[in-house]
């Protein structure tokens, strides 16, 4: 079977992983099929949440900022960062950004999604995990939606 991003696939086969190019980035994809190994019946789900990848992430990214905001998860994972590694290893990070930022608020520019887990058949259907850039930790930041994209929890996973 042919599906978007992945090309012909074998629907008797759990797990396909992939790369694609997401608004300037790179990112890994991956798509999970233990609940409808077999079927076909997910496709034109799978296919419809795909095709608007793009406009999740940036309401994903807005919902992000205002949880930084607002003293969520995204804030204390950030500031788990500032505190865990030592100075300088955070201010290379963050070089060349405006002075004027907080350097929480500069960590956070640095924040990119570094893949998508698809798994159709369940609630959460899609899993998006975000990590610095750099790779100094092994920390995400996890952000879960449904089907239709819209966020039902933003987690903090190592």
């Amino acid at each position: 079977m042919n599906i978007r991003f992945f090309g012909n696939i074998d629907l008797n086969e759990d797990y396909h992983e992939t790369e694609i190019h997401l608004l300037e980035k790179n990112i890994s994809l991956d798509l999970n099929l233990e609940e409808v190994l077999g079927k076909k019946d997910w496709i034109l789900e799978y296919d419809e949440y795909v095709s608007k990848l793009s406009s999740y992430k940036e309401n994903i990214e807005k919902r992000l900022n205002g949880d930084f905001d607002d003293w969520g998860v995204t804030k204390e994972w950030i500031d788990w960062h500032i505190e865990e590694f030592d100075k300088s290893t955070v201010e290379k990070l963050v070089k060349n950004l405006d002075n004027n930022m907080q350097l929480d608020e500069k960590l956070l520019t640095r924040v990119n999604l570094v893949r998508v887990g698809i798994y159709p058949g369940y609630e959460d259907y899609a899993i998006w995990d975000f990590m610095l850039d750099g790779k100094i930790s092994d920390q995400i930041l996890v952000v879960i939606t449904n089907n239709r994209g819209e966020i039902l929890d933003i987690t903090w996973e190592s």
